[in-house]
């Protein structure tokens, strides 16, 4: 039975023009079963053609693939060569230098001061020229809606009328490429446009922008570094000034210059006095031994030592070395007292000439060195004027497209015939 059926299926392929279909012999020929009907050949010759004709999911296949793949990336061939614009590029590159003088210490010291002085300004710079607030600008300086819709058949890669900040803002940021070195602080930005006059003027605008902006860092900064020594300079001066102020009550209350030059001619007059006195002493005692103690010489001169220790008395008194209490002496303080209180507001001003001149050191100081942090932007490549255009580049999107729309096809036939089958 094996070999009639194997030769009628070869007979009937070969007579249809068709490939030959193999047939995997049965490893054992089942025995006749009683009442079992045996198929007759023209069963088999029709199994075979119905299996030689297209099936529907073949054409399914082709069709779709038609019209899922062929169709749009046709369309989307015809569409960039016929009427996408052209685009130009404006190319700019610039970095963010400082005045201070780098240290001797090699070139990874030089590179250290580079990214940590102009790596954060350059960050910066960087989220600035994607912000909503650079748009606003443009907006202000020149006409950039304008320029975002000047082929009107181009309705795919232009802006669009009458679109909000923020799809300005988007659109703004897919026409315009920045990258930034965070290992050598280099920031290159491109800015794409219709015409190559508007995308230099972009890449100008961009630089003036980033121009003032760095300034305005570089005079905040310096601002910031001076203000914190200006205070503690003013601070100083009012502690100066108000020490001042109170020495020059206490001269005028106490009517006294200096109490420390006064208390030293009170002791110099005291030593005059003392001195006079024991002269006095040493005459009476002679003039005593010679005339006697009753002479009227002896009494004159026992009158001045009586008026000598009075005076002497007076002034150990004012000075407050005496025995006596202290306080108001003959309706004036003691010496003790005004030197006491003078001394320490001697200490305090001096403490206040030393810091005011300290913090005085250090404002200049400042000033020196908030001039040498000086940062400014140094364009080493200056905004380019295309003369071709280079976007939108054709034949990449095309085939972009294709293989996209490839493998969406090849996935979604699958998922339809998985479904199929398991129905």
């Amino acid at each position: 039975m094996y070999c009639w059926r194997a030769r009628l299926f070869r007979t009937a392929a070969k007579t249809m023009g068709e490939s030959i279909i193999a047939i995997e012999p049965e490893k054992k020929p089942a025995p006749d079963r009683p009442g079992k009907v045996v198929d007759h050949p023209a069963s088999a010759l029709g199994l075979a053609a119905k299996r030689a004709r297209p099936q529907k999911r073949h054409f399914f296949a082709l069709v779709s693939f038609a019209l899922l793949v062929i169709a749009p990336s046709l369309a989307s061939v015809g569409y960039l060569y016929t009427r996408a614009a052209d685009q130009y590029a404006s190319t700019l590159a610039f970095s963010i230098r400082g005045n201070e003088p780098l240290p001797q210490i090699g070139l990874l010291g030089m590179i250290a001061q580079n990214v940590s002085g102009g790596g954060t300004d350059a960050e910066i710079i960087y989220e600035f020229i994607r912000s909503q607030q650079m748009v606003e600008a443009a907006l202000v300086s020149m006409p950039l809606e304008t320029m975002f819709n000047r082929p009107e058949r181009d309705f795919v890669f232009r802006l669009g009328e009458g679109r909000p900040i923020e799809d300005m803002v988007e659109y703004w940021n897919w026409t315009t490429d920045i990258t930034f070195d965070g290992a050598t602080g280099l920031v290159r930005f491109e800015a794409r446009a219709f015409d190559p006059g508007d995308a230099r003027r972009n890449s100008e605008f961009v630089l003036a922008e980033s121009t003032r902006i760095v300034n305005d860092l570089s005079a905040q900064a310096r601002q910031d570094a001076v203000n914190v020594a200006k205070l503690s300079l003013t601070e100083a001066e009012n502690r100066l000034r108000d020490v001042r102020r109170k020495v020059r009550e206490f001269r005028d209350v106490e009517r006294a210059l200096d109490p420390t030059e006064d208390a030293r001619a009170a002791l110099g007059l005291m030593a005059v006095l003392e001195q006079s006195l024991a002269e006095t002493q040493v005459e009476r005692d002679t003039q005593a031994a010679l005339i006697g103690p009753r002479a009227p010489q002896i009494a004159r001169l026992n009158q001045r030592i009586e008026s000598l220790q009075k005076r002497i008395d007076e002034e150990r008194g004012r000075l407050g070395a005496g025995a006596g209490a202290a306080g108001v002496v003959d309706g004036e303080r003691l010496f003790s007292e005004l030197l006491g209180e003078y001394e320490d507001l001697r200490v305090e001003r001096e403490f206040a000439e030393q810091a005011y001149m300290s913090t005085l050191a250090a404002y200049e100081q400042s000033q020196v060195e908030a001039r040498r942090q000086t940062r400014y932007l140094s364009p080493h490549i200056a905004p380019t004027l295309s003369v071709e255009a280079q976007h939108p580049q054709r034949a990449m999107i095309s085939m972009a497209i294709f293989i996209i729309l490839l493998v969406s096809w090849s996935v979604m036939l699958l998922v339809v015939y998985n479904i199929r089958d398991r129905r």
